[in-house]
């Protein structure tokens, strides 16, 4: 799931990744935008901003066993979901 926007929804829930006192479950991930973190534990969630446009990407059904698309966890997973943010920001 990808979600996109500059709006005040969408600056807030970046702010709540940003600024998450929880740093053994929340991690910088560099080269996407002009700053994005992620989800330790599974690498899918990202957040990340660009100016003042702010991207989310996750993947859905990490937790269940019938709805798990992908064996890539951690760094690697939110790397790839990554690269769709920044996507994005080349394509606006």
């Amino acid at each position: 799931q990808i979600s996109t926007g500059s709006d005040r929804d969408s600056e807030m829930s970046w702010n709540a990744a940003a600024n998450s006192s929880d740093s053994v479950n929340i991690t910088d991930l560099p080269g996407v935008g002009d700053k994005a973190r992620y989800r330790t534990s599974t690498g899918g969630d990202v957040y990340s901003r660009k100016g003042k446009m702010y991207c989310s990407a996750g993947l859905l059904g990490l937790a269940d066993p019938q709805g798990d698309f992908t064996a890539t966890r951690g760094l690697a997973l939110a790397t790839k979901l990554g690269a769709l943010c920044s996507k994005v920001y080349a394509a606006k």
